[in-house]
């Protein structure tokens, strides 16, 4: 199939335009006032200082306290870590010692955390570094001794922040700032974004050899299967490596190309070698160097020549066979009449001996990777082999697809192996982060050490984590019991795609502390025996309804029905009980999937009542109302004729509580947790899918009103250079699962939250603060600053009275630049960045003031 050059040329200026013009309307928006109806998410994402609001209670992040250990004593060092799915690493100096230390972020909800060189948590350091999306990796691209950062865009290419960190008398200060948005390349003859998707892991290294950086990736849409070569040509265009002039200089490197139906490689597939290459001298788009205070060429220079001695053109993707004879390779490149390519991850091997780049493969919907051998020359690679079986020591197994990352680990180099997997409901689990020592080179590249990497340190159930406060043994101290979406027991290919098979368990941690110091041991990852009923998301609640001295249990499940089970000879001696079925369609409800049921007296009667947090579509509609609320009310009337209490629904929307966010899915998956004061006050903290935790009060006695909103619950944690920090934002991940209850019996509650990495985080009471909107939030002492022009074209003046970081947000609360400026008037060059609103935020170096509120900029 040839392609039709002027036809997709013809298409990138209509799309820019559609971009620019999605920005502008954000302008707009803008300068007619309506920068407040911006959703809350995205301004509330900015200036937490400015935000909070003081309650009678607050959290304090614990990674490490309440002790828990294993039956066999062992204790886990980070329990309260939050669990790991679907991660890969990125090595970078967070402390200015010298020594890498390593960004690890979680594709399940996006998590980020930190850990030094030695593998200890840095808690807190997550907090200032950019905004990362999909993916990241670290590397020294303008040879400053800095490793910068490259993730995805969030459209399809990929973002580069400059690493500007700096040491003073007051310790090390990480800062970045935003290069580009979309790092670019000749194609087609004209600059254009390098092509990377949210489910892309490129290569990014010095392929060709030459000292500068080259990327390898995949390309759609007309050539998705056939890895390109955007070649960096610094060195000879500029005679230096500290920058990017990218050009596509091989549309099919290694000569294969992989099938679009599936992983299957074909060899000696090229697309038609470039016989001319010569492409027009154009100047890259100009970026800001904020450290010479100008406009420089940091990604530009004079676009390079390709191969010696051949001109410019384009390939005709797809066709160019060498070999006539390959009929499985002709195959494959007439099948791109509709290119398929859904995502891979890449990973660069350099063989020591002849310097080429071998590359791994995983492709997705397969749980395995292949190894393919380059035979070729630093300038013209070709794929000789390759291996289905990698390593061939222990070949990896892990759904969707796995991602290799580079570690050193008590002095060894490793490779930690981990699905690419952003599906929450499809994660391997557990044991998902495989580690593999280096061995030698090739197939036979390394040995397998260990499934559960970080994992073995901390509580991880698998895919979700929901706990609940029980007491099962009735020894006065009260324990934990944590359900789950499943564990992986095994996987099935269906429709192109792999799929996990989960089952779901309750997992039981028993308080061996004291009334005061709680402290937990795990004694069942399947109490009651529930797995053997091959059910998904269990979600349990307590209470001894009938008041025979056996507690019964209400089950929650993925389909939305609630079990009713019976709970028998739990805590006599060291037996867990077993849980006899009552009614498999309890209450004769079915929610709208994933029911969330806790028992709590909501009307103040002495009874137990029956509220149930649910998925909550965004389109379910009722009578003169779009969407119903989060929780459904089922009030207790006392016992029926079988002793069971008789509950009757009141309300499918309760308080009016909706923890949906629009901005994200149009699900709830509402968890809720009741808290009642020692002032009789009612708290509810209600969880949500984009992991915040939504506090409520006003509840007693307004059963038939609207809650009061507090806000979204924030903590207290570490700052920069381990300063206590104001109250944060949580960072738990999606679809919090929170846990209001005072183990401590100070009359103030602790927060557990579950998420759906499997893990639990834990926060000690202190002085709870939350999320407001900035609207009707207190403001803060304001400076004295002057920002003009704005409306802003190229750039703005700065005139400042004292030194300080000049920070810089896009109007979803992503920080896109960040920088060190001194007193006086400076200008901030904005001729890099895309038009929209951005919020610009000066914090003064001295402490004797609290910063000053944000200010709107608008870049045309």
């Amino acid at each position: 199939m040839k392609v039709n050059q002027e036809s997709l040329a013809s298409v990138k200026p209509l799309f820019r335009f559609f971009l620019r013009l999605q920005a502008c309307l954000g302008c707009v928006l803008a300068l007619i006032g309506l920068f407040p109806l911006l959703p809350a998410w995205g301004q509330n994402a900015i200036f937490p200082e400015d935000s909070l609001v003081n309650l009678p209670f607050a959290f304090r992040k614990s990674d490490s306290e309440p002790v828990v250990r294993w039956q066999d004593g062992r204790v886990l060092e980070n329990a309260w870590f939050g669990g790991l799915n679907a991660v890969h690493t990125a090595a970078i100096d967070l402390d200015g010692d010298g020594t890498d230390d390593y960004i690890l972020f979680d594709r399940i909800g996006s998590r980020v955390r930190c850990f030094s060189s030695a593998w200890e948590a840095m808690p807190g350091l997550e907090n200032q570094l950019p905004a990362l999306s999909y993916w990241v990796q670290t590397l020294d691209y303008n040879q400053d001794g800095l490793k910068d950062i490259f993730t995805f865009n969030g459209i399809s290419g990929i973002r580069l922040y400059r690493n500007e960190s700096y040491a003073d008398e007051d310790g090390y200060h990480l800062a970045f700032t935003l290069v580009t948005d979309g790092l670019p390349a000749l194609m087609f003859g004209s600059p254009t974004p390098v092509y990377c998707t949210n489910e892309d892991f490129p290569v990014i290294a010095d392929i060709d050899g030459d000292g500068d950086w080259d990327i390898l990736n995949f390309w759609v849409p007309s050539s998705g299967d056939f890895l390109l070569f955007y070649r960096n040509f610094a060195m000879e265009n500029l005679g230096r490596a500290d920058t990017f002039c990218l050009e596509v200089a091989d549309w099919s490197w290694g000569c294969f190309v992989e099938s679009e139906e599936s992983n299957q490689i074909f060899l000696d597939s090229c697309s038609s070698r470039n016989e001319s290459r010569r492409v027009a001298r154009m100047e890259m788009p100009r970026m800001l160097d904020s450290s010479l205070g100008e406009a420089v060429s940091i990604l530009g220079g004079v676009p390079g020549s390709g191969k010696d001695g051949q001109e410019g053109g384009v390939d005709e993707v797809g066709i160019g066979i060498e070999e006539a004879g390959k009929e499985a390779g002709a195959m494959a490149c007439d099948a791109k009449n509709e290119a398929k390519h859904a995502g891979s991850t890449i990973f660069g091997l350099k063989n020591p001996q002849s310097g080429l780049y071998d590359i791994v493969l995983g492709d997705v919907g397969y749980p395995g990777l292949y190894y393919l051998q380059n035979g070729g020359t630093p300038e013209e690679a070709h794929i000789a082999a390759y291996d289905t079986v990698f390593p061939l020591s222990e070949p990896v197994q892990l759904y969707n697809f796995p991602v290799i990352s580079t570690i050193y680990y008590q002095d060894t180099l490793c490779y930690l192996l981990s699905p690419y997997e952003t599906d929450p409901f499809n994660a391997e689990g557990s044991q998902s982060v495989w580690r593999y020592a280096e061995t030698g080179f090739g197939p036979a590249w390394s040995r397998l050490l260990q499934k559960d990497f970080l994992q073995d340190r901390m509580l991880d159930f698998g895919a979700g984590a929901y706990p609940v406060a029980y007491d099962y043994d009735h020894d006065g101290l009260t324990d934990l019991v944590v359900g789950n979406y499943g564990r992986k027991t095994g996987a099935y290919y269906e429709l192109g795609d792999w799929n996990t098979v989960m089952v779901s368990s309750l997992a039981m941690l028993r308080n061996v502390g004291t009334a005061s110091q709680p402290a937990f041991e795990l004694v069942s990852d399947d109490f009651l025996g529930l797995s053997e009923w091959g059910l998904r998301a269990l979600y349990p609640c307590f209470s001894d309804l009938d008041g025979d001295g056996q507690d019964e249990m209400v089950l929650g499940m993925e389909d939305g029905r609630l079990w009713l089970f019976r709970i028998q000879d739990a805590g006599m001696g060291k037996s867990l009980g077993r849980a006899v079925l009552l009614d498999s369609n309890f209450l004769d409800v079915t929610l709208n999937r994933f029911s969330t049921p806790v028992f709590f007296d909501l009307n103040q009667d002495g009874l137990p009542d029956l509220i149930a947090g649910e998925r909550q579509h965004v389109w379910q509609t009722r009578p003169q109302r779009l969407t119903k609320g989060s929780l459904t009310y089922f009030e207790n009337q006392g016992a029926g004729a079988d002793g069971i209490p008789v509950f009757v629904k009141q309300t499918d929307s309760l308080g009016g509580v909706d923890v949906i966010d629009r901005s994200f899915s149009n699900f709830g998956y509402a968890r809720p947790s009741f808290f009642q004061a020692e002032d009789g006050e009612i708290y509810l903290a209600c969880g949500s899918e984009n992991g915040e935790v939504f506090l409520y009060s006003g509840i007693r006695g307004n059963l038939d009103g609207t809650f009061t909103y507090l806000g979204k619950v924030a903590c207290s944690g570490l700052g920069e250079g381990g300063a206590e920090a104001v109250s944060r934002k949580l960072d738990v991940g999606i679809h919090a699962a929170p846990l209001l209850y005072d183990f401590t019996g100070d009359g103030l509650p602790e927060l557990i939250v579950g998420n759906q990495c499997g893990g639990l985080q834990y926060f000690t009471s202190d002085a709870l603060s939350i999320w407001e909107d900035a609207a009707s939030a207190p403001p803060s002492p304001k400076l004295d600053i002057r920002l003009y022009p704005n409306p802003v074209y190229s750039g703005f003046y700065l005139e400042i009275p004292c030194p300080g970081v000049f920070s810089l947000f896009d109007a979803g609360g992503r920080l896109v630049r960040r920088c060190h400026v001194g007193a006086g008037k400076q200008y901030i060059e904005l001729q890099d960045m895309m038009p929209g609103i951005y919020i610009g935020r000066f914090q003064a170096s001295n402490g004797g003031t609290d910063g000053s509120p944000g200010f709107k900029i608008v870049k045309l």
